[in-house]
């Protein structure tokens, strides 16, 4: 019997150790987490003051400011705004196709004589206090329009917009 209470009295010391070095383990990785934990919460912090200064120093309504819905202006073209051809409707069956946009060289009287004798249809220069001088003509005549500006090079196909049914 005294050699089993020996046994006994070591195999507590042993639970006590074996306890103690999980204990240890424990606040070892208790330790790494929470530092890991200060260095994500750092991080984030960081990003977040980032993120404020960022935004202080970038001021979207200040004058000068980009404009996301701006018209893009390109450079060694004929033109450099988009040219807009819409289509309004008057009554049941009647419309205007109207012409917006064309570069201040071109003689719009002269355009719309030709567009009258070409298309068979009426047309006419009016100026507007928005969109400046645009060209209206009789009918659905989008598709003849922006073929006519491509084919004679006035514009390239991606600067007209065609607005419409």
């Amino acid at each position: 019997l005294s050699q089993q209470q020996p046994d006994a009295n070591s195999s507590d010391e042993e639970t006590k150790s074996k306890a103690g070095k999980q204990k240890d383990d424990e606040s070892e990785l208790s330790s790494f987490s929470s530092d890991e934990e200060d260095t994500k919460k750092s991080r984030k912090s960081k990003k977040k003051d980032d993120d404020l200064a960022a935004l202080d120093s970038f001021d979207p309504f200040a004058s000068g400011a980009l404009d996301p819905f701006a018209e893009k202006k390109e450079s060694g073209g004929v033109t450099s705004k988009i040219i807009h051809i819409r289509i309004q409707q008057r009554n049941a069956r009647k419309s205007t196709t109207t012409l917006q946009g064309l570069p201040e060289e071109f003689d719009l009287k002269k355009l719309v004589k030709y567009f009258k004798k070409t298309y068979g249809c009426l047309g006419t220069v009016v100026k507007d206090k928005d969109y400046g001088k645009v060209i209206q003509l009789g009918g659905d005549q989008r598709a003849k329009l922006s073929e006519f500006l491509i084919s004679e090079g006035i514009a390239k196909k991606n600067e007209i917009k065609v607005h419409g049914f």
